[in-house]
């Protein structure tokens, strides 16, 4: 007797129910290029106006690029330890769960994915622009609608290669630097003129990189906060073939087309995203030394001495804290920005007995979404 239509549907898994198992994908030299890529970024482009502005003098600004690279060290050793004990897709977002609980995890995953993120692509996306239209602008300011047009051209390429694979000086003055988004193309100018050429191509690549591999990683934090969660499930799932999270990443590039049409000041989206990610860092750090304590018998292939997190502690809470003084109104911002987590914690976490007509609206919604991006429920078992 032949199975019926119910019959044939019952044995047939739902797209809702299927799985795809996670396989990583990633080699040793393709974690290098990502390292590297989020490493470089677009900050170290345009970064140089603004240090030489406050600090005001070339032997000044010097120091305070050593300095900064010696806390970067520091900051990289913490991370080198919490990445190595707890082997987890997720990255810091992870670690603050563990150390503090759900809560500080998710405040971490909310300004990732909210504030975050968004705007470092957005950051690499309008630098790589500035370079390239320097080819066409050399004495004037390029059109703000340009620069925005390529802009969104950049972000669709970002946006393509990520839904289609897992696997991805003196000779300057002051007054130049200051003056000049775009410091390598500036440089090149006064020192060879050939490398105006070439110095955009490189710029544009490295940004176009950071771009690439921030949407990379935020996707994978998505991905873990669902599962564990903290966000809605629908971000936990992935693409049945490519093992993309498509969803978390379309909703990452929604988000950094309002920042880049919204926000135009460069100076104003590194104040934003450095106040906020260096609040977060601080978490981070004291969560290392909280997590020794909570779980002193784990494995630690990296085990760094006591000092080193604690000195580094030490200096983001100066860092912090003078930044605070100086600049209330930038960090009564950042802090209101963070605060906007209490009541997305509050609705989309604790409340647990949720009207059934919301339910019954969101798994709809969700099932929809599955269908048309052919996302499923990723088994993972880390």
């Amino acid at each position: 007797m032949a199975p019926s239509s119910g019959d044939h549907a019952a044995n047939v898994p739902s797209l809702s129910t299927r799985t795809t198992k996670h396989q990583p994908t990633m080699g040793l030299l393709d974690a290098i290029n990502l390292l590297l890529a989020c490493i470089i970024g677009s900050g170290i482009f345009i970064s140089a106006k603004a240090v030489l502005e406050f600090s005001g003098s070339y032997g000044f600004s010097i120091v305070v690029w050593i300095s900064c690279g010696i806390l970067c060290i520091m900051g990289a050793l913490c991370y080198a330890e919490l990445g190595c004990a707890y082997v987890s897709s997720g990255g810091d977002y992870t670690y603050l769960r563990v150390a503090f609980g759900n809560f500080v995890g998710f405040l971490r995953v909310w300004v990732e994915v909210a504030l975050s993120r968004p705007m470092i692509v957005v950051l690499s996306v309008l630098t790589a622009s500035n370079y390239l239209v320097y080819w066409f602008y050399p004495t004037c300011p390029a059109p703000d609608r340009l620069v925005k047009c390529l802009s969104s051209f950049l972000l669709l390429i970002v946006g393509f290669i990520n839904l289609t694979s897992a696997k991805w000086t003196n000779a300057l003055s002051a007054y130049e630097i200051l003056m000049s988004d775009a410091t390598a193309v500036s440089f090149a100018e006064r020192v060879w003129r050939p490398l105006l050429y070439i110095i955009p191509i490189g710029v544009t690549m490295s940004c176009v990189g950071a771009a690439s591999g921030n949407i990379f990683t935020i996707g994978q934090m998505f991905n873990v906060a669902g599962r564990d969660g903290l966000m809605p499930h629908i971000f936990s799932m992935k693409h049945y073939e490519t093992n993309v999270p498509m969803i978390a990443i379309l909703c990452e590039l929604i988000l950094s087309f309002v920042f880049l049409f919204f926000m135009t000041n460069i100076g104003q989206l590194i104040i934003c995203v450095g106040m906020i990610n260096w609040i977060c860092i601080l978490l981070a750090a004291i969560g290392l030394i909280v997590l020794r304590y909570k779980h002193p018998d784990r494995e630690r292939p990296i085990k760094i001495p006591l000092p080193i997190p604690i000195l580094f502690i030490i200096s983001l809470v100066v860092l912090i804290g003078a930044s605070a003084i100086q600049d209330v109104e930038n960090i009564t911002t950042s802090l209101l920005l963070l605060a906007t987590a209490i009541p997305a914690y509050i609705f989309g976490v604790m409340w647990k007995n949720k009207p059934k007509s919301f339910t019954r609206q969101y798994n709809s919604f969700a099932i929809m979404l599955q269908k048309v991006f052919h996302v499923v429920h990723d088994e993972h078992t880390d």
